[in-house]
């Protein structure tokens, strides 16, 4: 007679090892079918050319009705072409900070000079020469071309002076604009000075055919120019009326 055969029960061991190798054939099959999704599509990249218009579209929609932003860019274009150009020009940058301290006086007068000699004229008043640029004094144009340039030394050098003055008056337009406030900087002689020749001049019209932010939205900058220069003869008119 067959001897029956008794089946025992799994043990805890053979439990584990069996969950274990079900869970790693679980693993391995969603790995396999992972493997095999179709690979996402890379994104259509954007043509330079849509890159150049969608930029361009964005910046005149967003100048064409923020004169704000219009008249800051033309503040701060004015700063940095005289930067620039006072840079490249002069050896400033080169000395060491006592040596520009003492030096900075005599660089600013020569690189003023340098900068409006069409527009620079002396008559004879007695004994002494007197140095007008546009009909303003020279010495009142240097100070503001010395605040242009180097504000820190104003700061620290020029507490109380009338250089302190004009300082404070275009960085508190710059930094902080209003029309008001543009207005105030322009009724300043030496600062609507320098703004007239550079915006009468070919310098701007260089900036608005290759400067990119200016030729982009050439129209608002021309309109900007239109604009500044209205403040200024209007400026100009109240103070020879006053006079």
């Amino acid at each position: 007679q067959p001897v029956p055969v008794v089946l025992s029960p799994p043990t805890q061991v053979e439990e584990k090892k069996e969950e274990t190798v079900t869970a790693a054939t679980a693993t391995t099959e969603q790995e396999s079918v992972k493997s095999h999704k179709p690979a996402k599509q890379p994104a259509k990249k954007q043509s330079k050319k849509e890159a150049e218009d969608i930029s361009e579209t964005t910046s005149k929609q967003g100048l064409s009705g923020r004169k704000d932003v219009v008249y800051k860019t033309l503040l701060r274009s004015v700063k940095r072409y005289y930067s620039s150009e006072f840079e490249s020009r002069t050896e400033y940058q080169t000395l060491t900070k006592s040596k520009q301290d003492k030096k900075c006086g005599k660089i600013i007068d020569k690189f003023t000079r340098e900068m409006f000699t069409g527009q620079l004229t002396s008559c004879s008043e007695g004994e002494s020469e007197k140095l007008t640029i546009n009909g303003v004094e020279f010495s009142e144009v240097a100070s503001f071309i010395l605040a242009l340039i180097i504000p820190s030394y104003v700061k620290r050098n020029c507490r109380n002076t009338p250089t302190y003055t004009i300082y404070d008056t275009f960085y508190e337009c710059l930094y902080r604009y209003s029309h008001k406030r543009l207005e105030s900087a322009l009724a300043i002689s030496s600062i609507a000075c320098v703004f007239k020749i550079f915006l009468e001049g070919p310098v701007f019209e260089n900036l608005l055919q290759n400067d990119g932010t200016l030729s982009k939205n050439r129209e608002a900058f021309e309109s900007a120019k239109v604009e500044f220069l209205d403040i200024i003869s209007k400026e100009n008119n109240q103070s020879s009326a006053s006079a």
